[in-house]
């Protein structure tokens, strides 16, 4: 039972016993009053059934007044416990989104990671791709060593006008006594080029791209 419903059932209980009170007080009053009535008996009975009223409204006054006291201190007891409840929901709450958004970082990292990975790759097969490509041209007039500069094969010239000289070199001195095989042609050329040769020259042919 409630503090509440606890002093409600006292204060019904007061009320019935004093309304007892008041009538045993009148009828005593009454009763032995003499023949004229005894006016002053019966005022006197009459003030002490008020005096026994007032005492017991102010004993239930003190009641409910100690009833709030007791209501005020209970929810003073219980407000920390409260306070802590909610701060440690709301603690919950942003660890969740910390948790979150940890997760979501580290999901793009892992992304960008992939990302760079595959752009590295890429970037590997066409430098790879690139350089084969070099490898198998001879751009531009001057002297190649082969196996250096160039690769041994036969190779077609990109020109398709005006004279083409090309020579197949023992040595890179620069003499006669080096040319294993020369040619001056006009427009497009093709030279097999030996892995025994030294060096190869090529001069207004253009772009020499290797066919085998």
């Amino acid at each position: 039972m409630s503090v509440k419903s606890r002093v409600g059932k006292v204060a019904r209980s007061r009320k019935f016993q004093i309304g007892v009170a008041v009538v045993l007080a009148l009828g005593v009053g009454i009763a032995g009053g003499s023949a004229s009535g005894s006016a002053r008996a019966v005022k006197s009975d009459k003030l002490a059934a008020q005096a026994f009223v007032a005492r017991d409204n102010a004993n239930g006054d003190r009641d409910n007044a100690n009833s709030q006291r007791d209501s005020a201190q209970a929810d003073a007891v219980a407000a920390p416990a409260k306070a802590k409840a909610a701060a440690d929901a709301d603690n919950a709450s942003r660890s969740s989104a910390l948790d979150q958004r940890s997760t979501d970082l580290d999901k793009r990292k892992s992304d960008a990671d992939a990302r760079d990975a595959a752009l590295t790759g890429r970037e590997k097969a066409v430098s790879g791709a690139e350089a084969v490509a070099v490898s198998n041209e001879i751009s531009g007039d001057g002297t190649y060593t082969v196996g250096t500069d160039v690769k041994p094969g036969t190779y077609k010239s990109s020109s398709t006008s005006g004279m083409c000289y090309w020579a197949r070199l023992s040595s890179a001195d620069g003499s006669l006594g080096s040319i294993l095989a020369n040619d001056i042609s006009e427009g497009q050329s093709v030279v097999t080029i030996q892995s025994s040769d030294k060096a190869f020259k090529t001069s207004s042919c253009g772009t020499w791209k290797k066919t085998s």
